[in-house]
């Protein structure tokens, strides 16, 4: 037997004002690119990769794997990084090393500089830096649109006149969502019976995470006070997961010097035309790091700095959002065909104690899991499971 029923859906469409630096380039070429900068207060991160592809991945990890990666105070001390992850995309030049470096405790009334040494001997190291302070966020809020299409996350933050106006922000966000129906049950496929799900079972509530990889930056330098109002962070739109439930955006903001705003601005304005990020640049936009080997071209910018950090959590279902309105069926089928209707993208949904059957329906409406997982962060604020 087969129902209709019909409730409010969440489209599964991707918004972002990040943009892709991934490129198909033919061709060769062996230019490192050094990401990251030197933090006070917590650990620093340097992503290192080449800014064109080769075809032999080997010579890529010989290339730019690190034999070292070591942050240098001008008072002689040194914080060795450690080997952290590596993050492949379907270009061997998407291959990226991380490193990790213990710089909580450094000290800020001296100047620094990163040391990376690669497998191949190759030494490449960043110019002597100073440290820049970051005033505190004075708040991080949300703005819903007139039309309830969608939100718009904002940042307001100010310092001393004769602070740094030069500000960078990243985020990272969580969200909480629901399955569009909440199973009962679920099908054991090893033995091809429907159980019932037992106390706080469920797969009605799941966690998703995301990391924007692209900064943010802002310059108060033309205006008479250094003073950020309503600098927009992200944009959400209403038909995503995302805001269906529960939501929660940290926004990191960094003070920066006029040479390294200039540089990744500009940077980044060149990326919008070609597309690529670290595609070939002038020489002026190589940043502020040398190579030991003149024929191995260092591109990046490493600064130095703070980062203070605000988190916000918004409960999606109070706000006026417009969702569109999706059809869904349910129907019961006999045991015999469970097994073959769940390879095909059906889940039991709930037992019919009058006409003693079970009710299923497609798996992407009861299985939150199809969009994120049952890891719920340590922050979380409620107690759903």
């Amino acid at each position: 037997m087969r129902h209709t029923i019909y409730l409010l859906s969440i489209l599964l469409l991707c918004t972002s004002c990040i943009y892709s630096y991934d490129a198909d380039i033919e061709g060769t070429g062996d230019q490192m690119v050094i990401e990251g900068s030197i933090l006070s207060g917590a650990s620093s991160v340097f992503t290192l990769s080449l800014s064109k592809p080769i075809s032999d991945l080997d010579a890529l990890t010989q290339s730019v794997m690190a034999k070292s990666v070591v942050v240098e105070s001008e008072n002689g001390t040194t914080y060795e990084g450690v080997f952290s992850s590596q993050k492949n995309s379907k270009y061997v030049n998407g291959t990226k090393f991380i490193y990790t470096v213990p710089t909580e405790n450094i000290q800020t009334a001296h100047r620094c500089r990163v040391v990376v040494t690669s497998l191949d001997e190759t030494v490449y190291t960043s110019a002597w830096v100073p440290f820049v302070s970051t005033p505190d966020i004075d708040s991080v809020f949300y703005q819903v649109n007139e039309d309830q299409s969608g939100m718009t996350v904002m940042v307001d933050t100010h310092a001393d006149s004769d602070a740094s106006r030069y500000y960078g922000w990243t985020f990272n966000e969580d969200w909480e969502f629901t399955s569009y129906l909440r199973a009962s049950c679920y099908y054991n496929t090893s033995t091809n019976e429907i159980i019932n799900f037992q106390n706080a079972e469920n797969i009605y509530y799941c966690w998703n995470h995301n990391d924007a990889p692209d900064i943010n930056y802002f310059s108060t330098d033309k205006l008479s006070d250094n003073i950020v109002s309503r600098r927009v962070i992200t944009r959400l739109e209403a038909n995503t997961l995302k805001v269906q439930y529960i939501y929660s955006i940290e926004v990191s903001q960094r003070c920066v010097t006029a040479e390294e705003y200039n540089y990744w601005t500009i940077l980044k304005k060149d990326s919008e035309e070609t597309g690529d990020l670290f595609s070939s640049q002038p020489n002026e936009l190589r940043g502020n790091i040398t190579s030991s080997n003149p024929s191995k071209i260092a591109i990046g910018y490493i600064g130095a700095g703070q980062v203070k950090k605000k988190r916000i959590f918004v409960d999606c279902q109070k706000l006026p959002l417009y969702h569109v309105r999706m059809i869904y069926e349910v129907e019961s089928f006999p045991e015999t065909s469970w097994n073959r209707m769940y390879k095909k993208g059906w889940s039991p949904y709930y037992y019919d104690y009058l006409e003693q059957a079970y009710y299923w329906t497609d798996r992407e409406c009861v299985d939150c899991r199809i969009h994120g997982t049952k890891d719920k962060p340590a922050f979380w604020p409620n107690d759903d499971k």
